[in-house]
């Protein structure tokens, strides 16, 4: 039958993407379990009613997908494309949004100090993210 070989193939690259999604997944949740962001916040949650916040693995997920999909769109298939087009939607997306909303956000002290801890913290995941789909391809 020559169309099941055909269909063994698109079984083990759907397998290997899940895998790859799986992966970088976990990367960006190990990266969420850095206590550094927990211990150097900047706004006090607590005093304010507020739960704790942990990047979810569904998050993960849904931004490893998102961006394996993107850099198969623009056609980036090494490490540095897949690293670059990581900084350029860090920058184009997760930058600006998260810089207007330390802006407006009410007993904030330092603006600065809280995006560069916070938005470094995407910008790595990103970075990991990006290579690990770079080396993949």
């Amino acid at each position: 039958m020559p169309f099941e070989g055909a269909r063994v193939a698109a079984r083990a690259e759907r397998a290997r993407e899940a895998t790859l999604v799986l992966k970088q997944a976990l990367a960006h949740a190990a990266l969420g379990a850095v206590a550094v962001v927990e211990r150097l916040h900047l706004v006090d949650r607590r005093a304010a009613g507020q739960k704790r916040d942990r990047p979810g693995l569904i998050a993960a997920l849904v931004i490893a997908y998102g961006f394996a999909r993107l850099a198969d769109m623009v056609g980036a298939d090494s490490v540095g494309d897949c690293i670059a087009l990581a900084v350029f939607a860090w920058v184009s997306f997760t930058a600006t949004v998260q810089a207007m909303q330390i802006n407006f956000s009410p007993g904030v002290t330092n603006k600065a100090s809280l995006f560069a801890i916070e938005g470094g913290f995407h910008l790595v995941s990103f970075a990991v993210i990006g290579a690990i789909i770079g080396a993949f391809q």
